[in-house]
């Protein structure tokens, strides 16, 4: 009987430590998205944040040559518009027109 009533304590214990470290985790995770939106806000302030117009042009004309549906295209990313793509994901807007001009029709 000693014996389980130290192997729960020793539960209680871990698990206790275990929420702890999950709740720090969670502040960080908080204090990153915040630091992570003031970024944002100050890139989309300077107009650094969204596509420049060259790569605006890029990710259009491929967009025609690949035949995608500019709306749903824009859903896929979870912007509003084209213009609206931010620029360090331009890549990855690229990458799936790609993909889309390797589907078969």
């Amino acid at each position: 009987m000693e014996s389980c009533l130290h192997q729960r304590e020793v539960a209680y214990r871990l698990a206790d430590a275990c929420l702890q470290v999950f709740d720090e985790l969670a502040e960080s995770d908080r204090a990153l998205r915040s630091s992570q939106m003031q970024v944002e806000l100050r890139l989309q302030q300077t107009g650094a944040f969204f596509l420049c117009d060259e790569q605006l042009s890029v990710i259009l004309d491929r967009i025609a040559e690949v035949g995608a549906d500019v709306r749903r295209f824009c859903e896929y990313l979870g912007v509003d518009g084209v213009a609206k793509i931010p620029a360090h994901e331009v890549e990855y807007a690229l990458a799936a027109l790609e993909a889309k001009r390797r589907r078969p029709a």
